[in-house]
């Protein structure tokens, strides 16, 4: 409530939309030209660059392979690669130590053995006395 003899008070003047629209109007123009100049400028500089033959990056000349370990160009064909392997060693003949006469054999063939021939034991311990 107001007291008697004071009179509220309003903005006379409204929002002037025309300002507003001019600004985003003028705000856009100046990003549009930006954004053409910074693409021209690019394809000035990379013309420059491609006539004088100029080297994208500053080291010398390839490195020789650098030692172990290295980062992984494929990994997920690595992987196949591994996994491949691996089913290769579980599944196949092969020699360990033909010296010794020791081969490997595939696991499912060992796991069948195993259960036809049983656990190896160990002979009984002798009783103290």
């Amino acid at each position: 409530m107001t007291e008697p003899g004071h009179e509220t008070h309003h903005e006379e003047r409204d929002f002037d939309i025309r300002s507003v629209v001019w600004s985003v109007a003028v705000l856009a123009a100046t990003c549009l030209v930006i954004a053409v100049a910074v693409w021209w400028f690019y394809g000035y500089v990379r013309r420059q660059d491609e006539s004088q033959d100029v080297r994208r990056t500053l080291v010398a000349a390839p490195s020789p392979v650098p030692p172990e370990p290295r980062l992984q160009v494929d990994p997920s064909e690595e992987l196949r690669t591994y996994r491949r392997e691996q089913e290769d060693v579980l599944n196949t003949y092969a020699w360990v130590s033909r010296d010794e006469g020791r081969a490997r054999i595939p696991i499912q063939r060992a796991m069948e053995l195993l259960v036809e021939r049983g656990l190896p034991t160990r002979p009984a311990a002798p009783e103290a006395k």
